[in-house]
């Protein structure tokens, strides 16, 4: 028997290799840019790529700040074969940003609170501003400034929520809003009727039978409305007990009131007041998808519902200017049709939204 050996064959397989090729997009002109690519580093310049050779198989790659603060998106990724990948860089001041303020941030209830936001950063225009009163109230404008009562006494933390027009949004800060219940029982008699220290519930003095036959002791109700009428009407000059005198119960323009008779042969009491006449208002919607909320504000005083629902302001008087935001859903934004009007009486409108 015999034996046949071949000759040895040696088969050597090399694993294909490629090359990958990154980019830096948005980087300022003069900065670098760090990029690790199966664990070597390698820097871009501003506008710059760098092309990495000879790799074979899945290879991890991981994006760094820049030298002068910018941040990279996305920051990490594989690569398993020949390709581009562009990683964009913004810098802080590019970001979408937004701050809020506020005026009054203190004060006795009813609290009216005007605020801001300022936004920077993104894309502008900023399109969308949500505001979260802290109170359980909300709503949605397109400026960056609008105005809540606070009706409860409470401390409350608002803030907003901006969008820009590629959809980012950003969160400002809150501020925090301190509504106090109105001091009662100081004379304020004898003080300016425009004077900022007279609050809901102080009383002032009178004297004087012509006032619908009463005199004694009148304990104002609406002291911003008194003070607002007032210096409207150029009468701050006059003391509250004047001011009384001159717009006795009945006067629905100035205030409202009450008092009760003080005399020295009478010991009883008779308590009347002045009111405005109110109505309601009510608002319908139609066109909003049923996951959609809307929102009214009349007179800096907003209220928010879901589709379907309607709102109604009660207690209003005179003539009060409204308007309706625009309802956000997703990516759609619904408008209102019409965006905004005026009431001067009891009555009904309907909003027709559309996209």
């Amino acid at each position: 028997m015999s034996t046949v050996v071949s000759n040895v064959v040696t088969v050597t397989v090399t694993e294909p290799t490629y090359s990958a090729q990154f980019c830096a997009e948005g980087l300022q002109s003069g900065d670098v840019a760090p990029v690790a690519v199966n664990g070597t580093t390698y820097d871009i310049q501003a506008g710059g790529c760098i092309t990495v050779n000879n790799l074979s198989g899945s290879i991890n790659w991981v994006a760094y700040n820049s030298d002068n603060g910018a941040t990279p998106s996305p920051t990490s990724g594989t690569v398993s074969s020949s390709q581009t990948v562009y990683i964009t860089y913004t810098y802080p001041s590019q970001q979408l940003a937004v701050s809020i303020s506020a005026s009054p941030t203190s004060g006795n209830t009813p609290l009216t609170v005007s605020f801001t936001a300022s936004a920077s950063g993104g894309t502008p225009p900023y399109e969308n501003y949500q505001w979260n009163f802290g109170d359980g109230n909300t709503a949605t404008t397109s400026s960056s400034t609008t105005t809540h009562t606070y009706t409860t006494a409470g401390s409350y933390s608002a803030f907003v929520v901006v969008t820009d027009s590629n959809a980012v949004t950003a969160q400002s800060n809150s501020v925090t809003i301190t509504a106090s219940s109105p001091t009662t029982g100081q004379n304020v008699s004898n003080l300016s009727v425009c004077d900022s220290s007279i609050q809901n519930g102080d009383y002032a003095i009178v004297n004087n039978q012509a006032i619908t036959g009463y005199s004694g002791t009148f304990t104002i109700i609406d002291a911003s409305g008194m003070i607002s009428d007032a210096s409207s009407a150029g009468e701050c000059s006059a003391t509250v007990s004047e001011f009384i005198q001159a717009h006795p119960a009945g006067n629905e323009y100035y205030w409202t009131y009450s008092f009760s008779s003080s005399s020295s042969t009478s010991s009883s009491s008779t308590t009347s007041s002045s009111s405005p006449t109110t109505y309601s208002y009510t608002f319908y919607e139609s066109g909003l998808p049923s996951d959609a909320m809307w929102s009214v504000t009349v007179n800096g005083s907003s209220i928010t519902a879901s589709a379907g629902e309607s709102i109604t302001f009660n207690g209003l008087s005179g003539s009060n200017s409204w308007v309706a935001a625009s309802s956000i859903v997703g990516s759609e934004t619904y408008y209102p049709s019409p965006s905004s009007g005026t009431t001067s009486g009891s009555g009904s409108i309907t909003i027709s939204f559309s996209t």
